[in-house]
This record gives structure tokens, C-alpha cells and sequence, in this order.
């Protein structure tokens, strides 16, 4: 089974996680950059991803040019 791995992209004015999990794509839209990562922050931790941290192997970037963050970065 493939590790989690989620996406911050800007499209528009939406700021959107892509989330990837068992092969399922949870995709979260958001008007405010800082609520996405949020959300994402609570996703790392129902997934049990150690770093407590910002996501610095996340690069946010417009049109969708958003870096991946896999567990096994962990």
C-alpha cells in the first residue's frame, strides 16, 4: 500500500490540499492560505506523521506547482 502523500496548490483564488490516501484523492478547497495548511496540520496528525513543524517539503505555488509531502519523509 502506498504512502500518504499531500499537495498545497494555488488555483485561483482557492487555495486547495490534495490529499492522497489507500488510492483515494480528498481534494479541500480553501479561500485563505493559512486554513489550508491548518487543515492540513490536522491531517498530519490523524496520519501520524511525526514533524510537528511547517511543512517545508510542501512548496506552496501557484497553478498547481505545489511540492509532495510523503510519510515516508518522516
Amino acid at each position: 500500500m502506498a504512502k500518504p502523500t499531500a499537495d498545497v496548490i494555488k488555483d485561483g483564488d482557492q487555495w486547495v490540499v490534495v490529499l492522497i490516501e489507500d488510492g483515494t484523492e480528498i481534494r479541500k478547497e480553501f479561500d485563505i492560505q493559512q486554513h489550508a495548511l491548518n487543515w492540513l496540520e490536522g491531517q498530519r496528525m490523524r496520519l501520524g506523521w511525526k514533524n510537528a513543524e511547517a511543512y517545508p517539503d510542501v512548496s506552496v505555488e501557484p497553478n498547481g506547482g505545489a511540492g509532495r509531502k510523503d510519510a515516508a519523509d518522516e
